[in-house]
């Protein structure tokens, strides 16, 4: 037996549909069954043919016995070490995510604040490419949006061992995760795959706008870039990561059970962390805060009543200033909204605030009333 005491619970708890992927992913070849609970698994080299037996059950009474001389065969096929084997077959039911910074020393250490942003902004990566995949419709801000299934893919979203000579943070992600049903098994619909799949797209897109913009000085290309799962909140966290890490790498590769084209990886230093900073705010300002509630006096009205179009501005205090923000009120509000401004009477209403650049603006009006000296 090669492989360590230490390493025999691992093997116990490995899946045999993810080590039959495992398999079939370096090639071996499912020869037939082995008994009742077994299937043969065959693969050839230099003129000589391997086999290995897998238990199919990891009720048999011999299936740490079966798993651990798998291992062992598999290492010898493979001219490696079993622990390594037993490395990759333990990540099988994986998508793995890993996030690695430049700015780590000699010790492959890095400063605890450092350390503790990673983390954040590692969970918040995953985050918004959860968002991205849930949402019928991309968005170019997620302001206080998140879809019910995101928390509990969170939730099943693991953290990997590190990696020796820099700092790694490896995030493990269920390729098979699917909160709305018992799991169909096909990678095209299962959630967990499809939000490191919209996390894939959003950072190779992220890269190639960031190398347009270096060019153009022009934002447009990350509205391009949305379509992919590309967000504000995304190039946030971005930004964080390439600023306090003096630079970063991400790659994204896929779990050997159910393997996709071509392993993912982006670079991004840390001058780049400026112009996602920029994005991020281009974004945000372009994609409405929904719901929001504003009351205030209505500006002065010019037009006559038979010619007032609803078109108006309301003024409110946003923060601590008090800002103008413009309102197209529908047919049915506009002599209620008139009578307010002409009477100076406060008006509430809600809607779906814009900003374009220091613009504000109201879409959507609804719920609207005048308010009363005793409301306010």
């Amino acid at each position: 037996m090669l492989i360590g005491k230490s390493d025999i619970t691992a093997v116990a708890a490995l899946s045999p549909r993810d080590v039959a992927g495992y398999l079939r992913s370096r090639g071996w070849q499912d020869s037939g069954p082995y008994g009742s609970y077994g299937r043969v698994f065959a693969s050839s080299r230099n003129n000589e043919t391997f086999e290995v037996i897998l238990s199919t059950t990891n009720d048999a009474r011999d299936f740490s016995r079966r798993m651990v001389e798998l291992v062992d065969e598999v290492a010898r096929f493979e001219d490696r070490s079993p622990y390594e084997v037993v490395a990759d077959l333990t990540l099988a039911p994986f998508d793995v995510v890993r996030i690695r910074l430049q700015a780590a020393d000699q010790y492959g250490s890095i400063k605890i604040s450092e350390g503790v942003e990673l983390h954040e902004e590692a969970r918040n990566l995953m985050l918004w490419a959860a968002n991205a995949a849930a949402s019928p419709q991309p968005r170019k801000s997620w302001k206080g949006r998140r879809f019910e299934e995101v928390g509990t893919y969170l939730d099943s979203v693991r953290l990997g061992q590190t990696q020796r000579g820099s700092f790694v943070l490896t995030l493990l992600s269920p390729w098979h995760f699917d909160p709305t049903s018992a799991g169909s098994l096909d990678v095209f619909e299962t959630f967990g795959r499809r939000t490191t799949q919209k996390l894939a797209s959003a950072l190779v897109a992220t890269q190639e706008a960031i190398r347009k913009v270096v060019v153009t000085n022009d934002l447009k290309p990350f509205d391009e870039a949305v379509t992919a799962g590309v967000s504000s909140n995304l190039c946030t966290s971005l930004a964080r990561l390439a600023e306090e890490g003096n630079g970063m790498d991400v790659t994204v590769d896929w779990s050997p059970s159910k393997p996709a084209d071509g392993s993912v990886k982006v670079s991004m230093t840390r001058e780049n962390a400026s112009i996602l900073a920029e994005a991020a705010r281009h974004l945000d300002q372009q994609e409405p805060d929904e719901n929001v509630t504003i009351q205030g006096l209505v500006s002065q009205i010019t037009e006559d009543p038979d010619r007032f179009d609803g078109n108006t501005v309301i003024e409110t205090k946003v923060g601590n200033a008090i800002r103008r923000i413009k309102v197209q009120f529908g047919p049915d509000e506009r002599t209620s909204v008139y009578q307010a401004a002409h009477h100076k009477r406060w008006i509430q209403v809600d809607g779906d605030l814009v900003r374009d650049g220091r613009q504000l603006s109201l879409r959507n009006p609804r719920s609207f009333f005048i308010v009363e000296p005793s409301d306010g």
